[in-house]
């Protein structure tokens, strides 16, 4: 299965390009199949209803071909350039990568989980992939933190010091939403990341509990280390994560 837009061959990516431009001013959808002879792109018919607005496959094409489907592909006109809470909800259930064609480029989606109502493991759905997948919601893929147990971790100040190495996040002295919060409790050191929503909210997956959004209340601000922003964070990317947010448990 492709890992990112690298994987896709340039011919697939000219005809994803084509369709899309073809279907204006409606979503274009298709697949990215693999065969013995290669990869190829299957443009689909758009059975929704209003198909300026969203897209539909018919269901006896997974039935047909979903050994084959590397990857599911649709088009945004309308230049959104973030996967919409339906897109993630049908994404979720296909448990596939998707690509959106927008504004002439491609743009690649992971298959994961909806962000809220994970269950708790450790360096596989915690807070550090918590946040590493809602970034890469809005388009910005962030490098793995690298970790050994919990109680290494902290004692490491593995959580600080991949902050403080990040070339992409600077620490900083207030609070804007898609900021990530550094908190410390029973320790002296950083053992938990939060992302922080605005309006008083936050987006978290603490220990032995199901990733939640909840207020940033009192005891966590008391428990607040640090505040890092990443570079090139921009206010709009908040939608991608309330699109996904809009679907999950």
């Amino acid at each position: 299965m492709f890992e990112n837009l690298k994987d896709i061959p340039e011919s697939i990516h000219e005809k994803i390009i084509q369709a899309t431009r073809k279907a204006m001013p409606n979503e274009m959808c298709g697949a990215i199949m693999k065969f013995s002879s290669g990869y190829e792109f299957w443009e689909l018919e758009n059975i929704a209803k209003d198909p300026a607005k969203t897209f539909e496959i018919h269901w006896d094409f997974y039935d047909v071909a979903d050994d084959l489907v590397q990857a599911i592909v649709h088009s945004h006109p309308n230049g959104e350039p973030f996967l919409s809470g339906a897109d993630r909800q049908s994404q979720v259930a296909t448990d596939l990568p998707w690509v959106l064609a927008v504004n002439g480029q491609l743009k690649w989606f992971k298959p994961i989980p909806h962000l809220r109502g994970r269950e708790f493991v450790y360096d596989d759905a915690d807070c550090c992939r918590l946040i590493q997948d809602a970034y890469h919601l809005c388009g910005l893929d962030l490098p793995d933190c690298p970790r050994i147990d919990i109680d290494t971790d902290i004692k490491q100040q593995t959580l600080l010091r991949h902050f403080e190495q990040s070339d992409e996040f600077e620490c900083v002295h207030d609070l804007r939403a898609g900021d990530v919060i550094l908190t410390q409790s029973g320790s002296n050191t950083p053992e938990h990341a939060m992302l922080y929503l605005g309006d008083g909210e936050m987006l978290h997956h603490a220990h032995e509990h199901l990733s939640r959004r909840e207020p940033y209340h009192q005891y966590w601000q008391k428990c607040t280390h640090s505040v890092w922003r990443h570079k090139k964070w921009q206010p709009e990317m908040m939608a991608a994560i309330f699109n996904d947010l809009l679907h999950s448990n």
